[in-house]
């Protein structure tokens, strides 16, 4: 600052610092910032107590909360050491460190290729403490966490947590942004937080295979505004990913697949929890372009994706559920569920019910729009435990192929397709086969409503990247390409990988059980991709657009040599229509 400058500011006639380095640090910020005279003198009390030997990086953090500051970047690395000053030649050791003692509001912290073992925040119930988590951001300015090489951080025996008490209060995370990592044996807790970034981030066996409650990754108590984006779950868990007393919450492009649990709770990948007891139900929330698939047998198992007992308005749009030895979809468990949409979304090859509907609120009301079922024991079934609480059920422009019974419920009928034609149910009914050959890509030629194609094209992508719920584009189907599968190397390697562990011989009753389960299964076989996997179902080649150029590179994890072969494509068992058969179809069961 020129001298006459510093003649003319009137607060620097209030700074009385011995260090003049300090003193102009504080004094210049508060002149570009506007700050009020006594806001500026709090923060110079504030920095009084800081020791004039303190490190720039301290005296940030000590300030932040009334300066505002340039955001920085700090990293951190597994043979680093929190005596270091944070770059990336001398980094530090720990998250706490990072968090605590010098990470302030819109900071950056890179984490360095390794295996970590320390969790990012912490979680002691009942108690007064400090969580440890990343120190949160602005709307302007988020707090980003992410790995230097996407994949290559890996958090180990080790999750993540937001938000939860502080002090001994409960207080949330706002404007955090955690990009690129994986877990193993370790989950996320997203607790009384908004404006929240998980993105390419990969978890395996994130709960015991005993957990009672098994939630990988939970979004929960009055937390709002989330994104979950490209995140990928698998192994051991009763919930993949489970969003309860929480709404506007995105659910964009996940994977999930389930590989067993011994305990008793109903199990499915992705849950919307509803209205239980003391706990509020999920709400006003979306899953866009998210896959289950390839799901164990187990018992309890509920659904690929479920709306337990009364959660209110969840759309799922875009979505897939493949090969679920249970439910596809259920939507409306309990009373009053209502506002529950399945729109261009496509289940197949599920041993129970595709679309299911139990109770809900006789004023609310459901669409399944635009959707794809197949080879399945019902297409839709809509049946009460409660008489008189059914919730109005929409069901238009839709395909149903090759399921065992004829569909049950609906209110409007309409403009549907049915092979075989017994099953044809409503108005402007189709009985002839367009030709299936891609279950992601409806054959119809535009013969619904209004021209509408009857069917599911799951072709571009739901949702701007990176928006959150409300912001521009963030509900819109894009012209973006969904295939070829964003990440799916990454994907494939976490799902193939080994387990690590012996699967316990007993269920939580101690009665004779075996969790059966091949990690390189599916469309994490030797040489296969979740794109081809999903498109040749019906053993059609792949279509050229779809591929590109046909030219992957190989993805390895720290420590790992596990890589990709090529290998024969792995199927099932078909009958002479092409679509896969089960030994015996089952009604499925709600607990």
């Amino acid at each position: 600052m020129p001298p006459a400058e510093t003649a003319k500011s009137p607060h620097l006639k209030k700074c009385a610092f011995k260090d003049e380095e300090r003193k102009n640090r504080l004094c210049l910020a508060a002149k570009e910032d506007s700050l009020s005279a006594f806001v500026f003198l709090a923060a110079a009390m504030y920095l009084l107590v800081v020791p004039e030997t303190a490190p720039a990086a301290v005296v940030r953090k000590v300030i932040s909360p009334f300066v505002q500051q340039p955001p920085a970047a700090y990293y951190v690395s597994p043979s680093g050491n929190d005596g270091n000053p944070g770059t990336r030649d001398l980094p530090w050791a720990t998250f706490s460190h990072a968090f605590k003692d010098v990470m302030a509001a819109g900071d950056t912290l890179i984490l360095l290729d390794g295996t970590y073992r320390e969790p990012m925040g912490r979680f002691f119930p009942g108690q007064p403490y400090n969580s440890y988590s990343p120190p949160s951001g602005f709307s302007y300015a988020y707090t980003v966490i992410k790995a230097e090489h996407d994949g290559l951080a890996v958090l180990e025996d080790a999750g993540i947590f937001l938000g939860g008490p502080v002090d001994g209060t409960a207080r949330g995370s706002s404007y955090v942004q955690i990009e690129g990592l994986t877990l193993r044996r370790g989950g996320v807790r997203i607790r009384h937080s908004d404006h929240i970034k998980l993105m390419r981030t990969g978890v395996k066996n994130g709960v015991p295979i005993d957990s009672r409650y098994g939630e990988v990754i939970s979004i929960s108590e009055g937390s709002h505004h989330v994104l979950l984006e490209d995140v990928w779950v698998v192994g051991t868990m009763v919930y993949g990913i489970i969003v309860f007393e929480s709404e506007n919450v995105i659910l964009r492009r996940c994977v999930v697949r389930f590989d067993g649990n011994t305990e008793r709770e109903p199990k499915s990948g992705i849950a919307f929890y509803g209205a239980v007891g003391t706990i509020a139900a999920a709400r006003a929330s979306l899953a866009q372009n998210c896959v289950v698939v390839d799901y164990n047998a187990n018992p309890g198992l509920g659904a690929g994706m479920q709306n337990v007992h009364a959660a209110e308005d969840i759309k799922y749009r875009g979505c897939l559920a493949l090969h679920i030895p249970a439910v596809g979809f259920l939507i409306n468990e309990d009373y009053p569920a209502r506002g529950n949409d399945v729109v261009n979304s496509v289940v197949w090859d599920v041993e129970d019910v595709g679309i299911a509907m139990r109770d809900g609120h006789p004023q609310g009301a459901t669409l399944i729009d635009q959707v794809t079922v197949g080879t399945t024991s019902r297409g839709i079934d809509q049946w009460s435990g409660s008489a008189g609480t059914n919730v109005f059920t929409t069901i238009q422009n839709s395909l149903f192929f090759h399921n065992s019974g004829a569909n049950q419920g609906g209110d409007f009928v309409r403009y549907n397709t049915y092979v075989p034609g017994w099953q044809a149910q409503g108005t402007n009914a189709s009985v002839t086969d367009p030709g299936f050959r891609y279950i992601v890509r409806s054959p119809d030629a535009g013969t619904g409503e209004g021209g509408r194609i009857r069917g599911a094209t799951l072709l571009k992508r739901y949702g701007e990247s990176g928006t959150l719920w409300g912001e521009t584009g963030y509900d819109a189907l894009t012209g973006e390409n969904l295939w070829p599968w964003p990440y799916e190397d990454r994907i494939h390697v976490l799902f193939s990988e080994p387990d690590g562990f012996e699967y316990p011989t007993a269920d939580w009753q101690g009665n004779p059980y075996t969790v059966v389960n091949n990690p390189a299964r599916g469309f994490a076989a030797p040489g296969q991709t979740l794109t081809r996997y999903v498109w040749e179902t019906l053993g059609y080649p792949i279509p050229g657009e779809i591929t590109g150029s046909g030219s992957r590179k190989v993805f390895r994890y720290p420590g790992r040599s596990l890589t990709r072969t090529r290998g024969s494509l792995e199927r099932g068992v078909f009958n002479t229509q092409g679509f896969r058969k089960f030994s015996r179809p089952r009604r499925f069961k709600l607990k």
